[in-house]
């Protein structure tokens, strides 16, 4: 699939989750079906609103999730470098116009919003902290603490709409995290099977960490959209399927039988090194680059409710799907990576061959000898010294292409075995030396003139 979309973009692309497990699938039918059933209104020429009750709706959803998106940077990236905090503040600046335009929206769909917010409250709508927009309250209706105040408060009309959209909101949230969970599991496995080292523990570490984020935004996103919709509807059958998600639902598929394996190999490990850990009878606890998960024991094993509803069968496709995009994404930056290292080895090949071109350049500048012929004639005392020049600088292209060579031809050869993809290469190390010297092979020519 991935290389027939390298050939041809038109094709479906890998990187990105098919059609029917997209995240924002449910989310987006139901604005469809919200916009057409406002078209079909203004058809039968009932009064409608200043505004469309969608826009402003989805504006405000939206404008919390990236809220919340803006706020999980900033605690995932506590030493902010100066590239990181200037992201920062172009994401808030964005992120505070959009507040404003939905501030705008909001005067002519709530219009009597004031009536029922306390004084605190309205503190926040009318002189926010606009230096951390992320902060700021935007007072759905939602937000309202009775059906009495969102009826006061609202248009007609307005808090059902966010009703259904809060339902679409809360599952697309769960299939997206079923999706991080699949992810994550996949990657565990390839990495207890195929990893080793530090140096590929820590990559794979770190790919796990990127999953782990996103299923925790997604988690909070969901039990936020249940929350609002609980407030919104009440208590109703809707709940058998969008329950309430505890940290301990959030299990992947398999995850009894991958930490059996897991436990396995790792005591077989300990073995072969001679340590002895006591593992207690109640609880597992597995220790992986000094990360300790904890895992229940096989008597409290029990399925996710989150997993009821959807097929659980390890070849299925929507499994298949969510590991596909980790790996083309990996792929990639594979690829990458191996780009930048054939530019390194194309760069200094170039470097000493240029060196070598141009010492021979500076032969050919001899007097007498093609481009260096003199027509008139020169005095013997400048001959010489013109002749002297050109060997100074023959000399001095010479040491440079040697140096070249001395400096960098291990790093060549290394980088030449990692394009070939040689396994367990060692770590090089190559000390540099200081501005100083850079001038040693002019000197060296000087002197031996």
């Amino acid at each position: 699939m991935v290389l027939n979309w390298d050939e041809d973009h038109s094709k479906p692309c890998p990187y990105e989750v098919s059609e029917g497990e997209k995240e924002e699938d449910f989310f987006k039918k139901m604005q469809l079906k919200l916009a057409e059933e406002e078209h079909q209104q203004l058809i039968r020429g009932e009064a409608g609103h200043s505004s469309s009750i969608t826009v402003f709706l989805v504006q405000g959803i939206e404008l919390q999730e990236a809220q919340r998106n803006l706020d999980l940077f900033i605690t995932t990236n506590k030493a902010l470098t100066p590239t990181q905090q200037l992201e920062l503040q172009k994401r808030r600046s964005s992120l505070l116009k959009r507040i404003l335009h939905f501030r705008s929206l909001q005067v002519l769909l709530m219009p009597r919003l004031s009536d029922v917010l306390s004084l605190d409250d309205m503190k926040q709508v009318e002189s926010p902290d606009y230096s951390h927009p992320e902060k700021i309250r935007l007072f759905l209706p939602s937000d309202c603490r009775t059906a009495s105040a969102r009826t006061r408060a609202c248009v007609a009309g307005l808090p059902a709409a966010e009703a259904r959209l809060r339902e679409a909101e809360a599952r697309d949230a769960l299939t997206s995290v079923r999706d991080g969970l699949r992810a994550r599991t996949a990657t565990t496995r390839y990495k207890i099977r195929n990893v080793t080292g530090q140096v590929g523990s820590t990559r794979a570490g770190g790919v796990l960490r990127h999953i782990d984020i996103r299923i925790h935004s997604r988690k909070i996103r969901y039990r936020l959209a249940r929350d609002c919709l609980l407030r919104l509807v009440g208590h109703g059958k809707w709940e058998e399927e969008l329950r309430e998600l505890k940290d301990t639902d959030i299990t992947g598929l398999n995850e009894r039988k991958l930490t059996e394996e897991e436990a396995a190999e790792r005591e077989e490990r300990r073995k072969r090194l001679g340590i002895n850990t006591e593992i207690g009878e109640e609880d597992d606890y597995l220790e992986d680059d000094g990360v300790i998960a904890r895992v229940q024991g096989e008597s409290k094993c029990v399925l996710s409710w989150i997993w009821s509803s959807v097929s659980i069968e390890k070849g299925d496709d929507t499994f298949r799907d969510a590991v596909r995009v980790e790996w083309c994404k990996s792929r990639a930056r594979m690829f990458r990576w191996k780009e930048e290292v054939m530019l390194l080895t194309e760069e200094l090949r170039r470097m000493q061959h240029y060196a070598i071109w141009k010492a021979e350049w500076w032969m050919e500048r001899r007097v007498g000898l093609n481009g260096g012929h003199i027509l008139e004639t020169i005095s013997p005392e400048l001959r010489e010294g013109l002749d002297a020049y050109a060997w100074q600088q023959t000399s001095f292209q010479h040491g440079s292409a040697l140096k070249i060579r001395e400096r960098w031809g291990q790093l060549n050869e290394h980088a030449q075995k990692v394009i070939d993809r040689i396994p367990n290469l060692p770590t090089i190390y190559l000390e540099l030396e200081d501005e100083e010297e850079d001038t040693s092979a002019s000197r060296d020519a000087e002197q031996s003139m």
